[in-house]
């Protein structure tokens, strides 16, 4: 079976060259995406030198399909995570900023992929303590969104720069952003899958650390 990636974002203005027929798989391309298939959402354990894996197939990625491709954007995004669970956060952030990067140039800024892409890179930021960085990246994109109909990369963007502050330990600032986040899906979005029906910061026993209850399926 070969996976079809497909980034789901709004819709973006293309050129007759772009509607063009598909070329079909070279013997080498099908290749590299029956690996892709092979260690795609594997875990460490179940994949002896994974991320090594990983790191040769996205080199054969950005040969066979270009350097700006669904494919490497993809192998990125299960580099980030596995980067993430290593601790390794130089690694995490590089992988992340080249995934929205990708994502941004194919999908556009405004697509919810590119949305989770930057958050992603926020995340990897905060993960190194350059929470400051972190926070300027999601503001700033914040102010260039325009509304849709779900607000889901509005609403993503803002529990992260919630996250962000959680993880700074600056609980005070993070509470209006979850509140915020909240009220986005329950006001926008109120049939989607999951939503975060209830957050709640618990200050028992604590004076300096609150415990967040959360979801984060959009």
């Amino acid at each position: 079976m070969t996976i079809l990636i497909v980034f789901i974002g709004q819709a973006m203005p293309c050129s007759c060259a772009e509607l063009a027929p598909v070329k079909p798989l070279t013997p080498t391309q099908t290749a590299i995406l029956d690996e892709q298939d092979e260690l795609y959402d594997k875990l460490p354990s179940q994949c002896p030198n994974l991320i090594e894996r990983l790191e040769i197939l996205l080199k054969k990625q950005e040969v066979s399909f270009g350097h700006d491709s669904p494919q490497v954007s993809c192998t990125l995004d299960q580099l980030y995570w596995l980067y993430k669970s290593e601790n390794k956060p130089e690694l995490q952030i590089a992988a992340a900023k080249r995934s929205m990067e990708i994502k941004q140039k194919i999908l556009g800024p405004q697509a919810v992929d590119s949305a989770a892409a930057l958050c992603h890179l926020a995340n990897a930021l905060a993960a190194n303590k350059q929470y400051e960085e972190a926070l300027s990246l999601l503001q700033n994109y914040l102010k260039t969104l325009t509304p849709t109909e779900t607000r889901s990369a509005e609403t993503m963007t803002i529990y992260e720069i919630g996250l962000t502050y959680f993880a700074w330990k600056k609980f005070d600032l993070a509470q209006p952003w979850f509140d915020k986040t909240v009220d986005y899906k329950l006001k926008y979005a109120p049939n989607s899958r999951v939503i975060p029906s209830y957050h709640k910061a618990l200050t028992s026993q604590r004076a300096n650390k609150r415990m967040l209850r959360r979801s984060r399926t959009w």
